[in-house]
């Protein structure tokens, strides 16, 4: 599973640096595209209130572009807790 959030910390990656709206873009674009293997059962998890996020809405629809299978936070957790 990928965190873009535990992604900066493992790397180090100053929050100043992606201060640029652009650069979390090109970031989580690239991951999704080239990173995230459909035939490896990849996906994204959308958090709650993800819909009123512009970026969450455009990965979504990236990822399901690609083939990416998409659940919700409380169908993982579900999954985990059964």
């Amino acid at each position: 599973m990928f965190s873009p959030a535990e992604f900066d910390q493992i790397f180090c990656v100053d929050p100043s640096v992606l201060q640029d709206p652009h650069s979390y873009i090109r970031r989580d674009c690239h991951i999704i595209i080239n990173e995230l293997k459909p035939f490896d059962g990849d996906g994204l998890v959308m958090l709650p209130g993800w819909e009123d996020s512009r970026g969450a809405y455009a990965e979504r629809a990236l990822a399901l572009w690609c083939g990416l299978k998409i659940w919700t936070l409380a169908e993982v957790v579900h999954d985990i807790t059964y």
